[in-house]
Protein backbone atom coordinates (compact mmCIF):
# COMPACT_ATOMS: atom_id res chain seq x y z
CA UNK A 1 0.00 0.00 0.00
CA UNK A 2 2.83 2.72 1.20
CA UNK A 3 4.83 1.54 -1.94
CA UNK A 4 1.42 2.33 -4.71
CA UNK A 5 1.13 5.34 -2.42
CA UNK A 6 4.22 6.58 -2.64
CA UNK A 7 4.53 6.00 -6.29
CA UNK A 8 0.98 8.35 -6.90
CA UNK A 9 3.41 11.11 -5.81
CA UNK A 10 5.41 10.67 -9.00
CA UNK A 11 4.30 12.63 -12.29
CA UNK A 12 5.74 9.43 -14.61
CA UNK A 13 6.00 5.28 -13.01
CA UNK A 14 8.53 3.46 -15.63
CA UNK A 15 7.96 -0.24 -15.39
CA UNK A 16 9.10 -3.64 -16.96
CA UNK A 17 5.89 -5.66 -18.38
CA UNK A 18 7.73 -8.65 -16.99
CA UNK A 19 7.75 -6.94 -13.05
CA UNK A 20 5.35 -9.45 -11.39
CA UNK A 21 3.22 -5.79 -10.23
CA UNK A 22 2.83 -4.68 -13.81
CA UNK A 23 -0.89 -5.45 -13.89
CA UNK A 24 -1.53 -3.84 -10.56
CA UNK A 25 0.37 -0.89 -11.62
CA UNK A 26 -2.04 0.00 -14.34
CA UNK A 27 -4.82 0.83 -12.26
CA UNK A 28 -2.42 1.86 -9.22
CA UNK A 29 -0.84 4.84 -10.14
CA UNK A 30 -3.30 6.66 -11.66
CA UNK A 31 -2.91 9.59 -12.17
CA UNK A 32 0.67 9.23 -12.99
CA UNK A 33 1.65 9.04 -16.75
CA UNK A 34 2.68 5.11 -17.13
CA UNK A 35 5.58 4.11 -19.38
CA UNK A 36 6.11 0.61 -19.72
CA UNK A 37 9.32 -1.54 -21.19
CA UNK A 38 8.37 -4.55 -23.24
CA UNK A 39 12.05 -5.51 -23.46
CA UNK A 40 12.60 -8.00 -25.85
CA UNK A 41 9.35 -9.72 -24.81
CA UNK A 42 6.35 -11.32 -27.82
CA UNK A 43 3.66 -11.39 -25.78
CA UNK A 44 1.19 -9.52 -27.78
CA UNK A 45 -1.89 -10.54 -25.99
CA UNK A 46 -0.82 -8.58 -23.01
CA UNK A 47 0.03 -5.64 -24.91
CA UNK A 48 -3.28 -5.64 -27.35
CA UNK A 49 -4.63 -6.43 -23.55
CA UNK A 50 -3.12 -3.23 -21.84
CA UNK A 51 -1.64 -0.87 -24.70
CA UNK A 52 -4.63 1.40 -24.19
CA UNK A 53 -3.71 2.25 -20.32
CA UNK A 54 -0.31 3.28 -21.56
CA UNK A 55 1.05 6.32 -21.94
CA UNK A 56 4.57 5.52 -23.64
CA UNK A 57 5.25 1.53 -24.85
CA UNK A 58 9.06 0.72 -25.34
CA UNK A 59 10.01 -2.68 -26.75
CA UNK A 60 12.90 -4.00 -27.99
CA UNK A 61 12.53 -5.26 -31.91
CA UNK A 62 13.27 -6.06 -35.22
CA UNK A 63 11.18 -5.72 -38.56
CA UNK A 64 8.31 -8.44 -37.27
CA UNK A 65 7.57 -6.76 -34.65
CA UNK A 66 7.82 -3.13 -36.17
CA UNK A 67 4.99 -5.06 -38.80
CA UNK A 68 3.10 -6.25 -35.92
CA UNK A 69 2.80 -3.10 -34.11
CA UNK A 70 2.30 -0.76 -36.53
CA UNK A 71 -0.88 -3.05 -37.05
CA UNK A 72 -1.84 -2.13 -33.36
CA UNK A 73 -0.90 1.30 -32.70
CA UNK A 74 -3.55 2.47 -35.53
CA UNK A 75 -6.38 1.72 -32.76
CA UNK A 76 -4.80 3.28 -29.56
CA UNK A 77 -3.71 6.74 -28.90
CA UNK A 78 -0.46 5.15 -27.20
CA UNK A 79 3.03 6.22 -27.90
CA UNK A 80 5.08 3.15 -29.48
CA UNK A 81 8.41 2.62 -29.57
CA UNK A 82 10.62 0.10 -31.09
CA UNK A 83 14.49 0.13 -30.28
CA UNK A 84 16.20 -1.59 -32.86
CA UNK A 85 19.75 -1.13 -31.78
CA UNK A 86 22.42 -0.36 -34.17
CA UNK A 87 19.47 0.07 -36.79
CA UNK A 88 17.95 3.18 -34.87
CA UNK A 89 13.82 3.38 -33.83
CA UNK A 90 10.64 3.28 -34.92
CA UNK A 91 7.43 4.93 -33.08
CA UNK A 92 4.26 5.26 -34.11
CA UNK A 93 1.63 7.90 -32.37
CA UNK A 94 -1.35 9.14 -33.71
CA UNK A 95 -1.56 7.30 -36.82
CA UNK A 96 2.20 8.59 -38.04
CA UNK A 97 5.39 6.41 -38.42
CA UNK A 98 9.04 7.92 -37.35
CA UNK A 99 12.12 6.61 -37.69
CA UNK A 100 15.27 7.49 -36.24
CA UNK A 101 18.92 6.69 -37.07
CA UNK A 102 21.10 5.35 -34.42
CA UNK A 103 23.71 8.00 -33.84
CA UNK A 104 27.02 7.18 -35.16
CA UNK A 105 29.71 6.14 -32.58
CA UNK A 106 33.63 5.86 -33.48
CA UNK A 107 34.23 3.41 -31.37
CA UNK A 108 31.86 1.22 -29.54
CA UNK A 109 33.03 0.17 -25.96
CA UNK A 110 29.90 -1.54 -24.33
CA UNK A 111 26.00 -1.91 -25.09
CA UNK A 112 25.37 -2.40 -21.41
CA UNK A 113 22.62 0.84 -20.72
CA UNK A 114 21.95 2.61 -24.08
CA UNK A 115 18.31 1.14 -24.35
CA UNK A 116 18.02 2.34 -20.88
CA UNK A 117 19.44 5.81 -21.45
CA UNK A 118 17.05 6.11 -24.84
CA UNK A 119 14.35 5.27 -23.46
CA UNK A 120 15.08 7.48 -19.98
CA UNK A 121 16.56 10.39 -22.69
CA UNK A 122 12.91 9.90 -25.11
CA UNK A 123 10.44 10.05 -21.93
CA UNK A 124 12.16 13.61 -20.35
CA UNK A 125 12.09 15.09 -23.93
CA UNK A 126 8.08 14.05 -24.45
CA UNK A 127 6.94 14.88 -21.20
CA UNK A 128 8.73 18.03 -21.52
CA UNK A 129 6.52 18.64 -24.08
CA UNK A 130 9.12 18.05 -27.47
CA UNK A 131 7.46 16.08 -30.73
CA UNK A 132 8.48 12.80 -31.30
CA UNK A 133 11.17 13.54 -33.34
CA UNK A 134 13.00 15.58 -31.00
CA UNK A 135 12.12 12.84 -28.44
CA UNK A 136 13.89 10.20 -30.38
CA UNK A 137 17.01 12.21 -31.52
CA UNK A 138 17.39 12.84 -27.71
CA UNK A 139 16.88 9.38 -27.03
CA UNK A 140 19.70 8.20 -29.99
CA UNK A 141 21.90 11.11 -28.73
CA UNK A 142 21.70 9.67 -24.89
CA UNK A 143 22.54 5.90 -26.07
CA UNK A 144 25.62 6.78 -28.66
CA UNK A 145 26.98 8.54 -25.52
CA UNK A 146 26.60 5.01 -23.25
CA UNK A 147 28.28 3.17 -26.04
CA UNK A 148 31.70 5.06 -26.01
CA UNK A 149 32.15 3.63 -21.99
CA UNK A 150 32.14 0.34 -19.87
CA UNK A 151 28.94 0.03 -18.42
CA UNK A 152 25.94 2.25 -17.98
CA UNK A 153 27.54 5.05 -16.70
CA UNK A 154 29.45 7.22 -19.00
CA UNK A 155 32.13 8.42 -16.68
CA UNK A 156 33.35 12.26 -16.49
Amino acid sequence: HDDWEFARTHDIVAILSVDPNFRESIRQTQPAKLVVDFLNTRDYDLMEEVIGEIDIAFISGDADVVTRLERLAASVDTLIVVTLGNQGSIAFHQWARYKQCAVPVAHVVDVTGCGDAYQAAFTIAWFQGHGVRAAMASGADAASHILAHYGAVAHA
